[in-house]
Parts: C-alpha cells; structure tokens; sequence
C-alpha cells in the first residue's frame, strides 16, 4: 500500500496558560505549556468514510428488522387482545347462561312454595268458611225456631181468643 500523504497541524509553538491563586499569605502561580500536533492520513479519511457508508447500511438494516419486529410483535400483541375479547365474551355468555338457569331454578322454587302457601290459605280459609256457615246455620236455626215459636205463640193466643169468644 502507497504511503498516502498526511496534512500536519501544529498548535502555535508557545502555547501557554497563567494560572495564578493567592490565600492569605501564600501566592502559587502555574504555568502550563503545551504544544500538539494532529496528523490525519487520506487512508484514514477512506476508512471513515467506508465505516460511515457501513453503519448507515447497518442502521437501515438495523431500522428495517426493527419496524419489522415492532410489526410482528404488534400483530401478535393484537391477536392476543381477539383471543382475551372473545374469551371474555365466552365467559360473559357462559355467566348469563348460568344466571338464567338459576334464576329460572329459583322461580320454580318460589312459585312451587307460593303454590303450597296458597293450598294452606285456601284449607285454612275452608275450615274457617266451614266454621262460619256452622256458626250462621246455628242462628239461623235460632232465628226459626224463634219465629216458630213465635207464630205457635200467636196461634195458641189466637186460638184461646177463639174459643173464648
């Protein structure tokens, strides 16, 4: 390989910086010197500039594989959610099922129990209805026999006030 030629650069010769403090009494003062020099060769330049077209390959690379990814995972991500929606919808389903069957159980229960309350009521209410008309055909048998004796009465009277005419 040639030996390319390389640009120097000097920092001027007498580059120096004061540096200077005082406490109390005491003053210390710096000098600091320093002169460099930078050379960069064309060769180099070259492998920069190749290793900067590389990583600006490598970043779209980089950058393709990764809106890639991104869109890989979002898609898994997304078909996740449809799995988890139509489980949850499942789940719903199966939760109004399961209410209605015992909700349907509970109204049987509830009508059966009103059935057997409304047979009791019903043989109370006969046996109290039994008491009444028991009760009523008493009196009722009191008001005739009183009216009977009533009219024997007034025929017995009547006819003494016949006879004794």
């Amino acid at each position: 390989m040639s030996n390319p030629t390389s640009p120097t650069v000097k920092s001027p010769a007498n580059a120096a910086q004061i540096h200077s403090t005082q406490t109390e009494n005491v003053h210390v003062q710096s000098v600091i010197q320093s002169e460099t020099q930078s050379k960069v060769s064309i060769a180099n330049n070259k492998k920069v500039a190749d290793l900067m077209a590389r990583l600006g390959t490598t970043y779209l690379q980089v950058d393709k594989y990764s809106r890639k990814r991104t869109e890989e995972i979002n898609e898994a991500v997304a078909e996740s959610i449809k799995k988890v929606v139509a489980d949850t919808q499942l789940q719903q389903q199966q939760l109004l099922a399961d209410a209605n069957l015992r909700t349907n159980g509970i109204e049987d229960e509830f009508r059966l129990r009103l059935q057997e309350y409304v047979a009791k009521l019903d043989n109370e209410k006969a046996t109290v209805l039994v008491q009444l008309e028991r009760d009523l055909d008493v009196r009722q048998e009191a008001i005739l026999e009183s009216a009977r004796k009533r009219i024997d009465d007034l025929n017995s009277e009547a006819n003494r006030l016949k006879m004794n005419w």
